[in-house]
């Protein structure tokens, strides 16, 4: 296991003097209303592969490094990881995150705090900005997240890119953010805002149009009823000792 808030190794830049984009996988969340860790759970029929594994995977095909935001105190073993409590340290924005936005009773800041200690990672380590893809979205067809690094990398002057149906649906947590977006996302977690869609201004987002129909491309899933509906395996209470025993192991 390698845990970038202790590796302390810099990207090598490229010729332009700093990396395209680091693929970053959003784990971060408590799985409250799954009852276990469901970065880990497999998907159907696919030989053992989690979700986790599936989006380390998707990202990796378009990114040349990829890390796992997950939360404060976990790590997956074999991953990249970057927990969110690196986000108290000094090196990262000079001093310990506010107590009302620790992780908490309350779930914390949720994946605000994984975005902002990400973008401020590859901030310090040359890249340009990072394309993150929440570990819960199993039917998120490689082709659209290729779209939106094509997108970025077709210019720079927005701070973030992602998709935006007709009808106004959108979805922050898949999407392309710059370096540049990182002074938004602290101050937002400094104000105790969470909703990441309103952090930047609408001047500073590349929004790329989306049919209506592809909207359930992006649905994720918060319990045991739209897990099995997307094609995730739930253990029942006779068979979840395996998946326990590697979310202990993970914490």
């Amino acid at each position: 296991m390698e845990d970038v808030s202790e590796r302390g190794e810099e990207a090598r830049p490229d010729g332009n003097g700093r990396r395209p984009f680091v693929g970053v996988v959003l784990a971060g969340g408590l799985s409250r209303r799954m009852g276990q860790d469901k970065a880990l759970l497999p998907l159907r029929g696919q030989g053992g592969l989690t979700l986790l594994g599936q989006a380390v995977g998707r990202l990796a095909g378009l990114c040349p490094e990829v890390w796992v935001s997950c939360g404060c105190g976990r790590r997956y073993d074999g991953y990249v990881c970057v927990p969110d409590a690196s986000f108290d340290s000094a090196a990262v924005r000079g001093g310990p995150l506010p107590e009302h936005l620790r992780d908490g009773a309350d779930g914390g800041p949720g994946p605000l705090a994984g975005l902002a200690t990400c973008l401020a990672r590859a901030h310090a380590q040359g890249w340009a900005g990072m394309l993150t893809l929440p570990c819960d979205m199993p039917h998120l067809p490689e082709h659209l997240l290729r779209a939106l690094l094509e997108a970025a990398a077709g210019q720079d002057k927005a701070l973030a890119v992602f998709y935006r149906t007709q009808g106004g649906w959108e979805e922050p947590l898949a999407g392309v953010y710059r370096c540049g977006a990182l002074p938004f996302l602290m101050r937002a977690l400094q104000s105790g805002q969470r909703r990441v869609r309103s952090i930047l201004p609408e001047s500073a987002r590349l929004l790329l149009p989306l049919p209506e129909a592809a909207h359930s491309l992006f649905a994720n899933c918060n319990t045991p009823e739209q897990a099995r509906a997307l094609g995730v395996d739930i253990p029942t209470a006779g068979d979840g000792t395996a998946v326990r025993q590697s979310l202990e192991e993970s914490m």
